[in-house]
């Protein structure tokens, strides 16, 4: 919210060259300049009020869940992690301009779908509920590019494989059935040691995937 207050006091958040001024994913300024900051930045930005709100409201409504059930920290390295991927994936395969949080969003989704399938025997039928929305959202949304040109389809698949690369890469899980309508009664093994083993990790693991589409140079980037 407070990065799209500044891009609408500096130019606009549907200015093209605001966006890029501030941050926005860029495949030339990446592969050529080496401007790696941008594999993150895009992640904070967005296209006007319509796409914030879009964006806030699925956070909202993945997330909420996601960090009751695994702690602040897991879910802000999933998150991170996740929006690097889909920026990754997009400087692969697409040569547009983008922001927006819909590939860390979809990383969450992700590793809420891992979380409760390793945890299945202990939510029952919310497990299988959950994985049953995990994907049908899943599918539904790396569908919609084909309805909508301006989303960054491969932003949103990289997204959502990094998000369960890291979150089976996590390894956290509930010791007894938790009640997720209560956070006190959430019961996880959010280790920070691990969850920084695996911040670090994934992040190194990142730059030699960054590196790799930088040496590539993939067309009209």
């Amino acid at each position: 919210v407070l990065m799209y207050l500044l891009l609408e006091r500096n130019g606009g958040s549907q200015d093209t060259a605001t966006l890029f001024r501030f941050g926005a994913k860029d495949g030339a300024a990446i592969v050529h300049d080496y401007q790696l900051w941008r594999l993150l930045t895009p992640v904070f930005l967005h296209a006007g009020i319509t796409h914030l709100l879009v964006n806030s409201f699925s956070l909202y409504f993945v997330g909420s869940l996601y960090e009751r059930c695994v702690g602040r920290l897991r879910f802000l390295a999933v998150y991170l992690i996740a929006g690097i991927g889909g920026s990754i994936a997009s400087v692969a395969f697409s040569t547009s301009l983008a922001v927006g949080a819909s590939g860390a969003i979809f990383g969450v989704l992700g590793a809420s779908g891992v979380y409760f399938f390793r945890n299945r025997s202990l939510y029952g039928r919310i497990s299988r509920a959950v994985l049953g929305q995990v994907v049908f959202f899943s599918a539904l949304n790396l569908l919609m590019p084909g309805v909508e040109s301006n989303i960054d389809g491969w932003a949103h698949a990289g997204g959502l494989l990094a998000g369960i690369v890291a979150a089976i890469a996590d390894g956290g899980s509930a010791t007894k059935p938790p009640n997720i309508t209560r956070l006190a009664e959430l019961v996880h093994r959010a280790v920070p040691y691990p969850v920084l083993l695996l911040l670090a990790g994934t992040i190194l693991a990142l730059c030699v995937a960054a590196s790799l589409v930088i040496a590539w140079n993939p067309a009209g980037a």
